[in-house]
C-alpha cells in the first residue's frame, strides 16, 4: 500500500521511528529498517524517516537514544539505503 500511494501520488510516504537507548537504536536495527524499505521500493524520494528518541514516561524504565547513536542511525539510513531521516526533537519534556 505505501509504495502504491508513493507511485500514485508522487508524495513520498513518512516513517516513524523511536530509538530507546540499547534496544532498536543500533546501526543493526538501522539496516534492518533500511533492507525493509528497500524490499518495498520506498527508498530514496519514495519516503522518509522521523526518527524520534524515546521521551522518558513513567513507569518504563528504559531512555533515549544517545545524540551521537541517532546521528549514526540517521547517516546509515542515508548513506547505505538513500533514505533521508530527520531526528524530532523533544517538546515538553
Amino acid at each position: 500500500a505505501a509504495h502504491r500511494h508513493w507511485e500514485t501520488t508522487g508524495r513520498r510516504v513518512t516513517f516513524e521511528w523511536a530509538l530507546a537507548d540499547g534496544r532498536d537504536d543500533d546501526l543493526h536495527a538501522a539496516r534492518r529498517l533500511g533492507t525493509l524499505l528497500r524490499r518495498y521500493r520506498l527508498t530514496g524520494p519514495a519516503s522518509h524517516v522521523n526518527v524520534i528518541p524515546l521521551n522518558p514516561t513513567k513507569g518504563y524504565a528504559g531512555s533515549p537514544a544517545k545524540l551521537r547513536t541517532v546521528a549514526a542511525f540517521c547517516e546509515t539510513l542515508r548513506r547505505e539505503f538513500g533514505v533521508e531521516a530527520t531526528v524530532r526533537l523533544r517538546r515538553g519534556i
